[in-house]
Order: structure tokens, then C-alpha cells, then sequence
């Protein structure tokens, strides 16, 4: 019997910054750690609305691929890389051992924040 391919599942989500402008402290408070908070306090409203899309991308690609029961937004913790991009800290406490190679990617415009979010589902046989 062949050997399956692994597959890649993807999300992808988007936040208006007018609305994360009018609910940041909620948001700040519901969906991230002391930490992160510390961290985007020197990043503009944008990168914190880029993160909290990408939380969103990866609760909902977890939810699609199986891999988490209930997995949530606090779960997943974000920071930047020395180089600037974004980086999932500790993934593998979050992340089953089933999934590998998770991608991730965030941009925002003046208006709208968006997180991506892929994992490669490894095959079975």
C-alpha cells in the first residue's frame, strides 16, 4: 500500500483596526499573555491586531486539522523574531506532535489586520 502525501491545511483571518481600536483593552486582556501584552505595548495598533488575527488563523486551523479539542486564542503565543517576523513561542506545547511545519504570516494595511496560518498534516502509513 502507498504512502499517503501529507496534506497542508490553511487559515486565514482578518480584523478591522477600528475594531480593535475600540476594544483593545478587552481584547489585550481576553486573548493575550502579560507578556505579549508587554511586548506589543511598543509595536503600533497594528501589529497587536495582526497577532490577534493570527491567534484567530491558528485556533480555527487547529479546529479544521483535529489536532485540539478546544484550543484558544491564549494558547498561542506570539512574538517577533530578530529579524522581524512572527514566531510561535514553545509551539510544540500547543502544536501535536501529528502536525509539523506550521507557517505563519501576518500583514496589516491603515484599515485591516490579517494572520495566516498553514500546517502540514503528516501522513499515516
Amino acid at each position: 500500500m502507498p504512502k499517503r502525501k501529507a496534506s497542508v491545511c490553511w487559515a486565514i483571518k482578518s480584523l478591522s483596526i477600528k475594531s480593535f481600536k475600540r476594544n483593545r483593552k478587552r481584547f489585550l486582556h481576553s486573548f493575550f499573555t502579560p507578556g505579549e501584552i508587554k511586548h506589543l505595548k511598543s509595536r503600533p495598533l497594528q501589529s497587536a491586531a495582526a497577532f490577534l488575527a493570527l491567534k484567530r488563523a491558528l485556533v480555527q486551523l487547529c479546529k479544521d486539522a483535529g489536532a485540539i479539542k478546544k484550543p484558544r486564542e491564549k494558547s498561542f503565543v506570539i512574538t517577533h523574531a530578530p529579524d522581524g517576523a512572527p514566531i510561535i513561542k514553545q509551539p510544540e506545547k500547543v502544536i501535536p506532535d501529528a502536525l509539523s511545519g506550521v507557517f505563519i504570516s501576518i500583514t496589516h494595511t491603515r484599515t485591516h489586520a490579517f494572520g495566516l496560518a498553514a500546517i502540514e498534516v503528516k501522513a499515516h502509513g
